[in-house]
């Protein structure tokens, strides 16, 4: 089962479903895993409690061997359940202290380390000694933004978070606070905000330094000469470098079995097509009944897995952080294309 934000009214990420959808074709199309075809359903948590509660039951009651790509801002509330029923969460997204602390819990993207890499990277521009963060008035928002603030002044730079409404349509003034003794802004919004964040700061001021995720980075839908110098970070190798082996194994997955969803073409995308690798990768070393208590206790045996885009990840149950990846690309849009600064991928912190 896919489960998260699919669609809702402050975070959505519909990249999820397609990019399950193709590795999966891909992944039967080449004999299934020991020989068994995969199928996948999917849960729209929508943002809710309530809702993330009654996907994680469906999960149990459907007994599906795993939650892939799971990315929700209710973890706290759906990982109890999936742990319970030792159903582990492969591949998912870390956005709450739940995500990186529950046993069933294997994250590939801890968000607080994304965001926590504009800090750093933006710290690093020559010029650049103080930074403002737009982050949503949420909780979850704020928390991600604290960790850009963290490790902007770990190297360096002072760092102040600005919110915004997380409705809001109009975020002129906010923007406008945020320039006001800044050198640069980092973007700790999801894609929907960030669309509306960028125009405004190259309306105000052209020669602005941003910063921002490859996930919101994605979902701006912004034309080239809006995005064009923005400092961007990524989980993953961005899908601009066609010599990363990972990269390469992505875009002929996409061509042949991606049905041309561009949806599919994107970070995010990528993120979740890896998710159901590293599933596959992991259930096909196990010996007997593939279940999901099979793949949880292999995924707790997981060590030094050099897999796709994944250096060393290793899962260690004594850990309360289980946060596997703390890597990151740091790039730059040059001409419309993301470009790897050079000696990436860094630990971040």
């Amino acid at each position: 089962m896919v489960m998260g934000e699919i669609q809702s009214a402050i975070y959505s990420q519909p990249e999820m479903v397609p990019s399950t959808l193709m590795a999966v074709d891909a992944i039967n199309a080449a004999g299934g895993v020991n020989g068994h075809r995969l199928t996948i359903e999917s849960c729209n948590t929508g943002g809710d409690n309530s809702t993330a509660i009654a996907c994680a039951r469906k999960a149990v009651s459907d007994k599906v061997v795993a939650v892939v790509n799971m990315a929700t801002l209710e973890g706290a509330a759906v990982l109890p359940i999936l742990a319970a029923a030792k159903i582990p969460a492969v591949g998912s997204e870390a956005y709450s202290p739940a995500d990186s602390t529950s046993p069933a819990g294997f994250p590939i993207l801890d968000t607080t380390v994304g965001f926590g890499a504009t800090g750093q990277q933006l710290a690093s521009v020559p010029g650049v000694k103080h930074i403002a963060v737009l982050t949503l008035d949420i909780q979850s928002s704020v928390e991600s933004a604290k960790s850009t603030v963290k490790v902007a002044q770990a190297h360096g730079a002072s760092a102040r978070i600005v919110t915004i409404p997380p409705t809001a349509t109009d975020v002129s003034s906010e923007v406008q606070n945020a320039i006001q003794g800044s050198d640069a802004i980092a973007i700790s919004t999801p894609g929907q905000q960030a669309a509306l964040i960028i125009p405004a700061i190259r309306q105000q001021k052209p020669s602005m330094v941003i910063g921002l995720p490859s996930g919101v980075y994605s979902q701006t839908g912004l034309g080239k000469s809006a995005v064009e110098g923005m400092y961007v970070n990524s989980a993953t190798p961005p899908l601009t470098d066609v010599t990363d082996p990972s990269v390469s194994k992505f875009l002929a997955d996409y061509k042949k079995f991606g049905k041309g969803n561009k949806l599919t073409d994107t970070s995010n995308g990528f993120l979740g097509w890896t998710s159901v690798q590293l599933f596959a990768k992991v259930a096909a070393g196990i010996s007997g009944t593939i279940d999901s208590a099979a793949v949880y206790n292999a995924m707790n045996d997981v060590k030094n897995l050099n897999f796709l885009w994944l250096k060393n990840y290793t899962v260690d149950p004594s850990l309360k952080d289980r946060i596997f990846n703390k890597y990151m690309y740091l790039c730059q849009v040059k001409d419309g294309i993301l470009v790897v600064e050079p000696g990436n991928p860094v630990r971040i912190g």
